[in-house]
């Protein structure tokens, strides 16, 4: 029958169909470019040093958004958390902190130009600790 659903968000996450990924006709062989929708996939690292691991997803629906669930004894909680960062988030990565340190978090980050917000350039993010 399938695994269980446990638990699901009530806000959307994700949301990467407007970045688009263009392969020219030179490399496929139907002479015509294809498109791939971007998809931001999830982060699981342990923000908080408690030894279990935080869910961390961007919400592209507003730049710089992201969804966080914690899971604790309580059950699952669902935190939307300002980044600071300055547009759509395409990606998440992290580096493990030394001793009980939190981790040092990584975003790539597209920043649009023009009117149409039909280009732009990405950035790769790092974050400090204060």
């Amino acid at each position: 029958s399938g695994p269980e659903e446990m638990w699901r968000s009530s806000s959307p996450v994700g949301g990467g169909e407007y970045l688009r990924l263009e392969v020219p006709p030179a490399t496929v062989r139907s002479g015509a470019p294809r498109f791939y929708n971007m998809e931001p996939t999830p982060l699981a690292v342990d923000l908080d040093g408690d030894g279990a691991e935080e869910v961390v997803v961007p919400q592209n629906q507003i730049p710089g958004m992201l969804a966080v669930v914690f899971r604790g004894p309580a059950g699952v909680r669902f935190q939307q958390v300002n980044s600071g960062f300055e547009g759509m988030i395409t990606g998440l990565g992290a580096i493990r902190g030394e001793d009980n340190e939190p981790p040092t978090l990584l975003a790539c980050v597209v920043h649009f130009t023009g009117l149409f917000k039909s280009a732009g350039e990405s950035q790769i993010i790092m974050t400090a600790q204060e």
